[in-house]
């Protein structure tokens, strides 16, 4: 089945045939005309075909030929709209994904430099606590030490007054009542343990 515009076309041919039909009839019985003899039915028989082939290919060819361009120059105007769109759209996704790039560089930096501070904030606080331990153990090493300070030299003091005692004793030729000799202890001890520069 032919479409609408080859029917059309096909409907004005035929049109033409029956116009023209007439026209070569009375011709074939007439001589032949010269060259630059002018038939006015031939002349507008042919007028009339080319305005029906005209007015038939502007209904039928042409105005189908421009829709189908203007179609096109949309599908390509809708093809351009949408790339440039696309491209909008590529454009703010680069955009956005260098903003959250910058973002999680800052963000790693503010964990480094808060990891630093951190750090050095754990190496001051063990820095103090070894210098306090430190002075906690010598000053208890210190304690210690004069504590067995004074044992010893109370012990020497005891063991030298003991001594002087026994001594003196024996150069008396006499020995010393338990009071007696508790109160020359206590003396003696009471002597030694003055400092140096103290007087005896």
């Amino acid at each position: 089945m032919l479409h609408t515009p080859s029917r059309v076309l096909a409907l004005a041919i035929l049109a033409l045939g029956l116009l023209a039909g007439p026209a070569f009839a009375a011709e074939e019985g007439a001589a032949k005309p010269g060259l630059l003899d002018l038939d006015l039915v031939t002349a507008l028989c042919t007028i009339a075909v080319f305005v029906v082939l005209l007015v038939v290919l502007s209904k039928a060819a042409w105005r189908p030929i421009l829709e189908g361009l203007k179609a096109r120059e949309r599908t390509i105007q809708q093809a351009l709209d949408d790339a440039a769109a696309a491209h909008e759209r590529a454009k703010a996704l680069i955009a956005e994904y260098e903003q959250r790039i910058d973002h999680a560089r800052a963000e790693a930096q503010s964990i480094f430099d808060e990891a630093r501070r951190d750090a050095q904030e754990i190496r001051r606080q063990i820095e103090e606590e070894a210098r306090r331990r430190a002075e906690e153990t010598v000053e208890r090493a210190r304690r210690e030490i004069g504590q067995l300070e004074a044992k010893a030299w109370d012990r020497v003091v005891r063991d030298a007054a003991a001594v002087a005692t026994e001594a003196a004793s024996r150069i008396l030729r006499r020995q010393l009542a338990p009071e007696d000799h508790a109160a020359l202890v206590a003396e003696v001890v009471g002597e030694f343990t003055r400092t140096p520069g103290e007087a005896r």
